[in-house]
């Protein structure tokens, strides 16, 4: 999720435009922990996924939805080649719509509240098809843009919503945020993200937080589903593929910049995560942005 990138935890996501705050991103490698402003919809379109929310784990499979209310804490494991992709609907997307009781009355809590729980909907749902084909009608305008698929897309928004109010009931999850954990690890995050090409050691961490190394570690695996050394391991290979797709620097330059002790580290640690090596990489990412 390369386009999301930005130099802290707290996401500042790419949305079309200033005057519709949506966007759709398909994506096949893991999102790596962070939270932003805007409600999101996960929407698993082969294989499975490990979705991390706020401590919560969903495991999805081909079909399933899952809601991440705004500034939830959230990360996104695909197993194998797994693909799904996320929409994020932005917090002024419906701005014009506050002053309508009916929409506060429902759309507004799942848009705007940071109070509400994230939700997983499943082919076994008994109304799965009537999210399903909602989601596959805003994936279709997307995609075609004929004149008027922003109103479109908005209703297709609205209509969900009043759906999840009318058939989704939050007392069947078992919801045991520790808000102070979470808050804690958006410190951790919110570091690392600053000091991800310097040396972060997990001792460090624990001091932030003010936790015990094993039990910093500890909940660390237990909101992220990856561990620390994981984590910044990844962030390190996510700005390692933004410059290199955005500069003309080499890669032996990159993987200092990015925090790699040596090239050869680097070329290895990549080609273990991305299954190719930075130069395959480097080459097919310029030839997808021409």
């Amino acid at each position: 999720m390369s386009s999301l990138l930005n130099k802290s935890n707290y996401e500042n996501t790419i949305l079309e435009d200033v005057n519709f705050q949506f966007n759709i991103f398909f994506i096949t490698q893991t999102t790596i922990p962070h939270w932003h402003k805007h409600t999101e919809l996960i929407y698993v379109l082969a294989g499975s996924v490990s979705i991390y929310i706020n401590g919560a784990l969903f495991v999805a499979i081909a079909g399933d939805i899952v809601f991440v209310p705004r500034d939830s804490l959230h990360s996104i494991i695909p197993k194998g080649n797994s693909r799904y992709c996320a929409i994020l609907i932005g917090n002024t997307l419906f701005n014009y719509n506050l002053l309508d009781n009916h929409f506060k009355e429902i759309i507004y809590y799942y848009i705007y509240s940071i109070d509400n729980h994230a939700f997983l909907i499943s082919q076994k749902h008994e109304h799965y098809i009537l999210f399903k084909n909602i989601i596959e009608e805003i994936l279709q305008e997307v995609k075609e843009k004929i004149d008027g698929y922003h109103i479109v897309i908005k209703g297709c928004i609205c209509k969900f919503f009043v759906l999840v109010s009318r058939y989704i009931q939050y007392e069947k999850y078992d919801f045991n945020y520790n808000w102070e954990y979470v808050e804690s690890l958006k410190k951790v995050f919110d570091l690392a993200s600053k000091n991800y090409n310097t040396k972060i050691t997990i001792s460090e961490m624990a001091l932030l937080t003010n936790y015990s190394k094993q039990h910093f570690c500890r909940i660390f695996k237990a909101y992220t589903g990856k561990t620390f050394i994981e984590y910044i391991t990844l962030m390190r290979l996510e700005h390692a593929e933004n410059l290199m797709v955005k500069t003309n620097l080499s890669i032996t330059e990159i993987s200092k910049i990015t925090g790699f002790c040596t090239v050869n580290y680097f070329n290895r640690i990549f080609k273990k995560y991305k299954e190719q090596n930075p130069s395959e990489v480097r080459k097919s990412l310029k030839k997808f942005m021409a």
